[in-house]
């Protein structure tokens, strides 16, 4: 494992792009008291639930407030009452497959050369029909990510993610909601997930903005965002950042330079092919046998076609907002409890 980019020899940055963090004689005891202040949830009597929250999960929450004892306490409530009624677990391909179709968002089946996945993200392929549908952007999201935490393989605990703006304006961004949605998801959902992001081509008024709230990122998170732009053909300085970053297979697993199925689907794409390879990801996690004949429910749902994803599309899921909403009263009554100690 050579040191391109960022310098991977010592533990700390280890812990900070790849791997999950040690937890040590100094934070044993705050992962102790925030298990105990979690344990009354009436959550966490279901057993599929607290499963989800072990230790190294608990040091994510905990680093992802700096090692505040209450402040983690308050994040990880209201994420547990999340996944309790959000149910992201539960997502599965037929649900979102109409907002995967033109590649805008996946999962790359290829692995970075520090074996974290890779969450692939273009912009500029998100179309009318798909916006028409926030809640149901945003639970494409959320499956996107629970997928790319499925595909981690201690000792990695953290994935990539890489952008490519090209294309990006103004007057194809994202809705409000969408947007101020997605921030949430991913600083309070997957909190301490992300190992390095790679944007490719930001226009200049996206790297105003950032240079604007830069100063008010905290240290950690800054070190994770890479801005690469210009020639990203071989052999430039562009292509070498991200071959540091990513891998010699980067244009592989973004799809840059890749042949298009069809103008409306991003570079390298094939729904085809990428779609199988989902499904049996969800057969071997979900499925105690692969669909067969002889298992009318599971053949059915896997020979499921984009047109009859077409109409899901039109289908409204459980409103992302409305279950961050619903975990502000358990919420406000674990700090008051907190405040009291």
């Amino acid at each position: 494992m050579s040191t391109d980019e960022f310098d991977h020899s010592t533990d700390i940055v280890m812990e900070t792009h790849v791997i999950k963090e040690t937890i040590t004689d100094q934070t044993r005891p705050l992962i102790d008291d925030m298990r105990q202040r979690i344990s009354t949830n009436p959550q966490m009597a279901d057993p599929v639930i607290a499963a989800m929250y072990d230790d190294a999960t608990l040091m994510r929450f905990l680093r992802a407030r700096n090692l505040d004892v209450k402040k983690g306490t308050e994040l990880i409530t209201e994420d547990i009452e999340w996944r309790s009624t959000y149910r992201p677990q539960d997502i599965r391909a037929n649900d979102i497959e109409f907002q995967a179709t033109t590649g805008k968002m996946r999962v790359s089946p290829l692995r970075d050369r520090f074996n974290r996945p890779v969450v692939v993200m273009h912009t500029s392929f998100d179309t009318k029909e798909m916006k028409q549908n926030p809640d149901q952007q945003i639970q494409y999201l959320v499956w996107t990510l629970e997928k790319a935490v499925r595909l981690l393989e201690d000792p990695v605990s953290k994935y990539t993610v890489v952008i490519n703006l090209e294309g990006f304006s103004l007057f194809n961004s994202p809705a409000s909601k969408v947007s101020k949605e997605s921030a949430k998801c991913l600083s309070s959902r997957f909190p301490e997930r992300l190992g390095t992001a790679v944007l490719l081509n930001a226009p200049f008024y996206f790297r105003a903005f950032y240079a604007i709230v830069s100063p008010f990122i905290d240290v950690r998170t800054k070190s994770k965002i890479k801005f690469v732009k210009g020639d990203l053909s071989e052999g430039t300085e562009a292509d070498a950042k991200i071959r540091g970053l990513i891998g010699d297979n980067w244009r592989e697993i973004t799809g840059v330079g890749q042949q298009q199925v069809n103008k409306t689907t991003a570079p390298g794409y094939n729904h085809d092919e990428h779609w199988a390879w989902v499904r049996s990801l969800e057969d071997s996690w979900y499925n105690s046998q692969p669909a067969t004949a002889a298992n009318p429910a599971t053949t059915e749902a896997a020979t499921m076609t984009v047109e009859a994803s077409h109409d899901l599309g039109k289908q409204q899921p459980p409103s992302y907002a409305d279950a961050v909403e619903g975990s502000s009263a358990i919420t406000e009554t674990v700090s008051v409890a907190a405040a009291s100690d």
